[in-house]
C-alpha cells in the first residue's frame, strides 16, 4: 500500500497517517499552557482578595520551607526548563526538514518569552511578592514546560514529496505485519 502525498508528516514520526494526532496535541499543548499562565494570574489574586487562603497559604508556605530546599528545587527546575527551551529552539530553527515557516519561529519565539518570564519570576518574585508564590512559581513553570514540548513536535508539512526510499520502507514494514 502506498502512502499518499498528503498524510506524509515532515520528522516522519507517523509516516502513515493521521495529521489530526498532531493538530490535536497542538490544540491540547496551548489550551493547556494557557491554563497554565491564566492560573498562575488567578492564584495571585485570589490570594489578594481572599482571606482564608491567605491562611492556608502562610501555614503551608512555612512548612514548605521548612521541609524541603526550595532554593535547589527552583534551580533544578530552571535549569530544565532553559535545556528544554534551547533543545526546542534548535531543533525548530536549525533543523530544515523541522522548520515550517512563520509558524515555527512564532513558536520559538513564544517559548522563548515564556522562559524568560519563568526566569524573572523565579529570581525576581519571593513572598513579598504575593502569598501564593509557592503556588504561583510551578504553575509558571508548568505552561512553560509544556510550551517547549509543543514546540518541540515537528510542524506539519502538507504537500511535501514522499521520498521513494520513504515509501519502500512503509510498504515493507505494513507487508511485515500482515495489513
Amino acid at each position: 500500500m502506498r502512502v499518499d502525498k498528503q498524510e506524509w508528516i515532515a520528522g516522519g514520526i507517523f509516516v502513515y497517517g493521521d495529521k489530526m494526532r498532531f493538530r490535536r496535541a497542538y490544540i491540547i499543548l496551548d489550551i493547556l499552557a494557557a491554563a497554565c499562565f491564566a492560573g498562575a494570574h488567578y492564584l495571585k489574586e485570589f490570594a489578594r482578595t481572599r482571606l482564608g487562603f491567605v491562611r492556608w497559604l502562610n501555614f503551608n508556605g512555612n512548612k514548605l520551607t521548612e521541609n524541603y530546599p526550595v532554593g535547589r528545587i527552583k534551580f533544578i527546575m530552571l535549569a530544565v526548563i532553559l535545556l528544554l527551551v534551547v533543545a526546542a529552539v534548535f531543533l525548530t530553527s536549525v533543523r530544515k526538514i523541522r522548520f515550517a515557516g512563520i509558524n515555527g519561529i512564532v513558536m520559538c519565539a513564544v517559548t522563548v518569552a515564556a522562559a524568560v518570564y519563568y526566569v524573572y519570576a523565579s529570581v525576581a518574585f519571593d513572598y513579598s511578592y504575593s502569598q501564593a508564590y509557592f503556588l504561583i512559581i510551578p504553575v509558571i513553570a508548568l505552561g512553560t514546560l509544556l510550551l517547549a514540548l509543543r514546540t518541540m513536535i515537528p510542524p506539519l508539512k502538507t504537500g511535501s514529496p514522499v521520498p521513494q526510499q520513504q515509501a519502500d520502507k512503509t510498504e515493507a514494514v505494513k507487508g511485515s505485519i500482515g495489513e
